[in-house]
């Protein structure tokens, strides 16, 4: 009885009563009902005694904002600031705690020059360093063509082997030449050692409409089947099938990756 005298005198004269026994307002954690504090009818609130607090379905504690009056609208409310220090896994002070923990754990460890293979439930990191073996064969084989005017019908010096463990499947291969066909297009086929196709039928198309510029595309492969991924250490070549019949076109490059 003595407290509940002590806090009524308190509040006639202005004073805020923070006696020892009774609940205080609180909006420590941002939304953290605390002692004392109602649920707001509405969300926002509308209808409250001046400097008033509740919190609605979301925890969010709201002030009535209507200097010495009772609000009447939900604007005249106003969302608390989290406040108050931090717990669980986090540290320091609200609006602006830091992660201190995962799951309770304090997370350690870096990979400075390493990679993360992966992280605990805890948030410790495992790391491995990076070496040759860690990284996948890849494979964009690359053959120069041409090297006589007008390409006659040239097999390339170059034999390139599938490097990758798992085989080498291509999407898409070029061509460029460094003089352009005048006479009729140059076309290139990139073969097997044992001279098959891997395009099929349509093959690398170097027209006389082409420049010093011009890179043409082959996106079509064969569709034998089993034909692809070509295993490791398969063997390919770039074959012209058709020169330039005016002897002009030369100095060009095969690329597939």
């Amino acid at each position: 009885m003595r407290k509940l005298l002590i806090a009524l005198l308190l509040f006639r004269i202005g004073a805020v009563a923070q006696v020892p026994g009774l609940p205080q307002p609180s909006n420590s954690g941002g939304g953290s009902t605390g002692a004392g504090i109602s649920a707001c009818a509405a969300t926002p609130p509308t209808a409250g005694a001046a400097n008033s607090f509740c919190y609605d379905t979301s925890n969010i504690i709201w002030k009535c904002s209507n200097g010495a009056s009772a609000c009447t609208l939900a604007g005249q409310w106003t969302a608390q600031p989290a406040s108050g220090p931090a717990s669980g896994d986090l540290s320091g002070t609200y609006p602006a705690p830091t992660v201190a923990k995962v799951n309770g754990n304090t997370p350690g460890g870096t990979c400075t020059g390493q990679f993360v293979r992966s992280v605990d439930t805890s948030g410790r990191p495992s790391c491995q360093a990076i070496v040759a073996a860690d990284l996948p064969a890849l494979d964009y084989p690359q053959f120069q063509i041409c090297i006589t005017a007008g390409c006659g019908s040239e097999v390339s010096a170059t034999r390139y082997p599938i490097a990758a463990a798992s085989g080498w499947t291509p999407s898409d291969c070029s061509l460029n030449l460094a003089i352009a066909p005048t006479g009729s297009s140059v076309i290139v086929d990139v073969q097997t050692a044992a001279s098959t196709s891997i395009f099929g039928a349509t093959k690398l198309v170097f027209t006389t409409a082409g420049t010093s510029t011009t890179v043409v595309h082959q996106t079509t492969f064969s569709s034998t089947g089993g034909f692809f991924p070509l295993a490791t250490d398969t063997l390919l070549k770039a074959v012209v099938t058709q020169n330039d019949s005016n002897g002009v076109a030369q100095f060009g490059y095969v690329r597939c990756h």
